[in-house]
């Protein structure tokens, strides 16, 4: 059962809409000018870190959609989530922070005419 902190990996208006997600989002925000202003990789993954730890300790948890095969192998329903690894929270933030950086970039750049 998705809770109302959970964070859903993902693409799409389901992950994007759930309020976990939301509120990742603005940890997200709270943090991309730290990880954009270092290229020290352990400050980065210590930055991640303290973001997973945000949303455990609010009640989340990471969740990834198990996709239809694997959902029919199991004998479970469709949109199934279980707890997504260590390695694919962390991508996931770290993918957040940059995609971040690349919006910011993008609406900082002009054209000349």
């Amino acid at each position: 059962e998705i809770k109302e902190n959970d964070v859903l990996c993902g693409r799409g208006s389901g992950p994007n809409e759930n309020e976990g997600n939301i509120r990742f989002r603005s940890f997200i925000v709270e943090r991309e000018i730290e990880y954009r202003s270092t290229n020290n990789r352990g400050v980065k993954s210590n930055i991640a870190g303290d973001i997973i730890k945000k949303v455990l300790d609010g009640g989340g948890r990471f969740l990834q959609k198990i996709n239809r095969d694997e959902t029919k192998r199991l004998g479970l329903q469709n949109n199934t989530y279980i707890v997504a690894s260590d390695d694919t929270i962390t991508e996931k933030i770290k993918q957040a922070l940059r995609q971040n950086r690349d919006k910011s970039h993008n609406t900082n750049k002009t054209t000349s005419s």
